[in-house]
């Protein structure tokens, strides 16, 4: 969760610099676009080999569809709540703790994943433009 933590900081001080259509993202819509990228990266590979642009497209709305329609709004204070939970292991038995991780698995996975792809999203434009502006 530290890294997790370390990449929102990263992304709420320089995100909106490079994408400026993003300037009043937080917290969840950081998770919500970029955890997409995760779950779905499969799929996305599949439809990147369709030649039809409107099949391409349609099919793409449809995963973005059942994807909106599942999602519930993340907040910042999960972190804390989650390294909260996670501290409570040491203090159980094995069977407790094993459980406390798992039922905090798939939601460390979201977080992290999708703030990790944001990370790397702005690290790779800022690459970019660097090596835009050092070719001049």
């Amino acid at each position: 969760m530290t890294v997790a933590r370390e990449d929102y900081e990263f992304l709420k001080n320089e995100y909106c610099d490079y994408f400026p259509s993003a300037k009043e993202w937080g917290f969840n819509e950081y998770i919500y676009h970029y955890y997409f990228k995760t779950l779905y990266a499969e799929k996305l590979r599949d439809l990147d080999e369709i030649k039809d642009v409107s099949d391409k497209k349609r099919k793409r709305k449809i995963l973005e569809e059942n994807y909106k329609s599942t999602w519930k709004n993340k907040k910042f204070s999960r972190i804390e709540a989650i390294e909260n939970k996670a501290k409570s292991i040491s203090k159980s038995n094995i069977f407790k703790s094993l459980e406390i991780f798992i039922s905090l698995r798939d939601e460390i996975n979201l977080i992290c994943s999708g703030l990790k792809n944001a990370a790397e999203d702005l690290s790779y434009q800022i690459e970019y433009e660097e090596e835009i502006a050092n070719d001049f």
